[in-house]
């Protein structure tokens, strides 16, 4: 496996950013960027409409499940729904590619990034092959069979391309397949959330995972607010640090010139001071770079799972109202795989994105579990 794989990922947000940035066209895209001053504002109103909990709340299940009954349902999940699928699913299974940890065995190891997280990635071999690997922790509760199939998804959309040794995919799958994985989760809530034995578990998990998704959401409105404000910095660079790395390189030059004056032995005090000078402002360019770059991750990481989250709700609210069908989602996980050129979108939203239909969607979803648990949810 090639080392850099997370650099790679990165820079293919990097781009999937400076497209968000520039594009004109697209729902999403057009919503958050026509909306940056009031984003933090409407992230909010989102974060309060997902405060299902009353306080802090414990990630906790009673039912014990084997890593076969997790199978099993996610089997019987797959056999309902997406029948096409399960022969990935059992070849996947049996050639290795889905590797699954049990969190009980001498294997799993929790220093380990590797070993002790849930994830997708294609990555080239030693080959130069491109290869695909699904790692998922066993906990042995419901949550098992929600992240099996959520992990699995990513990898029905995970299209990939080699260009100078390096692994790059579409902007699309790199914007939406977030999405097409949550929707999957609900759907897998769905389908649990009248099977006895499990319908708490079930119902538990998936308000731990919208709780989740709240600093997703939060974040993302609080960081584009931040670069609204930065009205002396276009977006583009920004993102690229031109600004930044130019003041940098200058420094460096000049610091270059001074070093070999010095060697060449001028050493008189205002030079030598200068150079002090010099050596300050580099490493605080420096600083600035390496706060920009946090910056900057925190926005991909919020504004991909952001995206993917708001995209979920509204999708299984279309679902559940007979807007789209499962051939719909079929489609868009086939165009997100193959670069719908930001139309994948067309095939689950009935209309443009906005806060309504989000919040809608939302009070839906809510509604929905507190049926399942037969007790009023309070909202905040």
């Amino acid at each position: 496996m090639e080392e850099n794989i997370d650099e790679k990922l990165f820079n293919n947000m990097i781009l999937t950013l400076n497209t968000f940035i520039e594009h004109e066209d697209d729902i999403i895209l057009k919503y958050l960027k026509d909306n940056t001053n009031e984003f933090l504002d409407v992230a909010k109103k989102f974060y309060n409409k997902l405060r299902i909990f009353d306080g802090l709340r414990k990630k906790y299940y009673k039912n014990y499940i084997t890593i076969n009954e997790s199978l099993d349902l996610c089997r019987e999940f797959l056999n309902n729904y997406f029948p096409e699928y399960l022969d990935d699913f059992e070849k996947l299974l049996n050639d290795g590619t889905i590797n699954l940890i049990d969190k009980d065995s001498e294997e799993y190891d929790k220093n380990d990034k590797k070993i002790a997280c849930s994830y997708y990635e294609g990555f080239l071999d030693e080959n130069g092959n491109i290869k695909n690997n699904i790692n998922v922790v066993i906990n042995h509760t419901i949550e098992d069979t929600f992240t099996i199939m959520h992990e699995f998804f990513h990898y029905t959309n995970g299209c990939f391309m080699i260009n100078n040794n390096k692994l790059y995919t579409t902007v699309d799958r790199e914007l939406f397949t977030e999405s097409l994985s949550r929707f999957i989760e609900y759907l897998i809530y769905d389908f649990l959330k009248n099977k006895d034995n499990l319908k708490e578990d079930n119902i538990k998990y998936i308000k731990f995972s919208i709780d989740t998704d709240t600093s997703s959401v939060d974040t993302l409105g609080y960081s584009l607010y931040v670069i609204s404000k930065m009205r002396d910095i276009k977006y583009s660079d920004f993102y690229k640090e031109d600004l930044i790395s130019v003041k940098e390189f200058k420094n460096k030059s000049k610091l270059y010139n001074i070093i070999k004056e010095i060697k060449d032995g001028n050493e008189n005090e205002e030079l030598l001071k200068e150079k002090k000078l010099i050596e300050k402002e580099i490493k605080e360019l420096e600083k600035q770079k390496e706060n920009i770059n946090v910056l900057y991750k925190n926005i991909i990481d919020s504004f991909k799972y952001t995206i993917g989250f708001m995209l979920s709700v509204i999708m299984f609210y279309n679902y559940k109202n007979g807007i789209i069908d499962l051939n719909n989602i079929k489609t868009y996980n086939n165009k997100i795989a193959n670069n719908g050129g930001f139309k994948s979108t067309n095939y689950v939203l009935s209309d443009e994105l906005n806060t309504e239909m989000l919040l809608t969607a939302l009070d839906y979803l809510k509604e929905d579990i507190d049926e399942c648990e037969n007790n009023k949810i309070i909202l905040k």
